[in-house]
């Protein structure tokens, strides 16, 4: 177990640092950090899933259990969290910035890519799709902390500088 959390990403303590500083310069609740929240949250769940499905062996032998329960619980919850956003910033009267909306964007794109990549392993198994689907989700996931991190680094330094030009 100790050696499986040392395999664990340094992305989450990064984005959860960013998020800290994010919502003590907001001081509001905003759309964006119910994406952070939720990105982190995510994060876990697909983590925790992994660690269960190598723990039960499902990874292994090529098991249809397994490679069902990674694209599915992937893609499902990357899905519905995109739409889980929407729905409350719409019921709590939230607006949804463009950098919002892209990061839902990129997450609903991620659902997608899971579904497709899952159907195209059952039927096709093309060598293209095998070699270019790991590069996408890379890409995505990277352009998604790139946007966290970047968006609350510029609210937290406009925060600052505001902060600095009022005393």
């Amino acid at each position: 177990m100790v050696s499986q959390l040392t395999d664990i990403s340094w992305w989450p303590l990064i984005n959860v640092a960013a998020l800290m500083l994010y919502m003590l310069s907001v001081r509001k609740l905003t759309v964006f950090s119910f994406i952070f929240l939720g990105t982190l949250v995510l994060e876990a769940l697909h983590t925790g899933i992994e660690f269960y499905l190598q723990s039960v062996g499902a990874l292994q032998d090529y098991s249809l259990f397994g490679f069902l329960a990674w694209y599915l619980t992937f893609g499902l919850s990357d899905m519905a969290f995109g739409f889980l956003i929407i729905a409350a910033a719409r019921h709590m009267a939230l607006p949804l910035n463009r950098v919002c909306q892209f990061l839902i964007g990129l997450f609903l794109l991620l659902g997608v890519l899971q579904i497709l990549t899952m159907i195209e392993r059952l039927t096709l198994q093309s060598a293209l799709v095998g070699e270019i689907y790991p590069l996408i989700i890379f890409a995505v996931n990277t352009a998604i902390s790139v946007i966290l991190l970047g968006y609350s680094a510029r609210t937290v330094i406009s925060a600052w500088l505001n902060t600095d030009r009022a005393a």
